[in-house]
């Protein structure tokens, strides 16, 4: 008996040093994370700073030099050296470590830097075409982020809803669940958060990502029922009939914002025609259960 207590002790105990470890994991995942986020800070107010010395130079000490003598080139010739390389390895080195908020401000800054550059006609300095590569591998690094969230948080979603015990109803009597409201709400969130923090071109972007995520969604909804439909309840299959048909008509009213979001007249008539396309197939998925409905009675 005292074997049996001391091995279940010993269980127990093995359980609660892997729940330790684990802590100990997550709190220096998050210490890192901190500590990554200050070099980002650093980072940033340093190359500030010498953007701010090299307006300072230009509108005070310039005046005072012969202009054959180039003196705000050769003084952006000097910030080129300094700054380029250090910025390029720092981002390169560390993409895939940067919290979802850094690469937001780190976008934001390279986009900062090349308008002001163009301000002081110096557009079209190595510097500028190299920052802005940067904004893009970072931008795409942002994309593939919140589109892997996104589509995890969709996922809970669906597991809850298959989870649950009762559905919701109209006043009508139609069946439903909140998946819908609650899938635009996690888009608009994403939006609020990329509008607040990232420069109006790279807006667009991201709703472009949101679009593509619908549409994954969508493959996998439809793969889902047409492999359980003979084991879904009549009622569950109701409600994905009219799920459906309220995430067509999320599609509509979020086509509606696109405008507002998208002020490129091509690349708005582009999302807006790929938007189209999915509220169209949200149809055709609320017909497919209705088909299902039908055989199932």
């Amino acid at each position: 008996g005292g074997l049996e207590g001391g091995g279940g002790h010993g269980e127990e105990g093995g359980e609660e040093e892997d729940e330790g470890e684990g802590e100990d994991v997550e709190v220096q995942r998050r210490c890192a994370e901190e500590a990554l986020t200050k070099r980002v800070d650093v980072m940033l107010k340093a190359a500030t700073g010498l953007l701010q010395m090299l307006t300072v130079f230009k509108n005070e000490v310039a005046p005072c030099i012969p202009p054959e003598y180039g003196a705000v080139a050769i003084f952006v010739s000097t910030l080129e050296s300094k700054i380029t390389g250090t910025m390029e390895h720092f981002v390169e080195s560390k993409i895939s470590r940067f919290d979802v908020s850094d690469l937001l401000r780190l976008v934001d800054w390279f986009v900062y830097f090349v308008a002001q550059m163009g301000v002081f006609d110096c557009g079209d300095r190595a510097v500028c075409e190299r920052f802005n590569n940067l904004s893009s591998e970072l931008m795409n690094e942002y994309l593939t982020r919140i589109k892997q969230q996104v589509l995890g948080w969709f996922e809970n979603i669906k597991r809850q809803q298959a989870e649950a015990t009762f559905l919701n109803e109209t006043k009508e009597g139609y069946l439903h669940t909140s998946a819908p409201e609650d899938m635009f709400n996690i888009i608009h969130l994403q939006l609020a958060v990329a509008e607040e923090k990232l420069p109006k071109e790279h807006l667009q972007a991201v709703v472009n990502a949101c679009i593509q995520v619908l549409r994954e969604v969508q493959r996998d909804m439809y793969d889902r029922m047409v492999k359980d439909w003979r084991i879904m309840e009549v009622e569950n299959l109701a409600a994905a009939v009219n799920d459906n048909q309220r995430l067509h008509d999320k599609c509509d009213e979020f086509a509606e914002e696109v405008a507002s979001l998208v002020p490129d007249l091509d690349f708005q008539s582009l999302l807006l025609e790929m938007l189209e396309e999915v509220s169209g197939e949200f149809i055709q998925l609320a017909l497919t259960a209705v088909s299902f409905l039908a055989r199932s009675v």
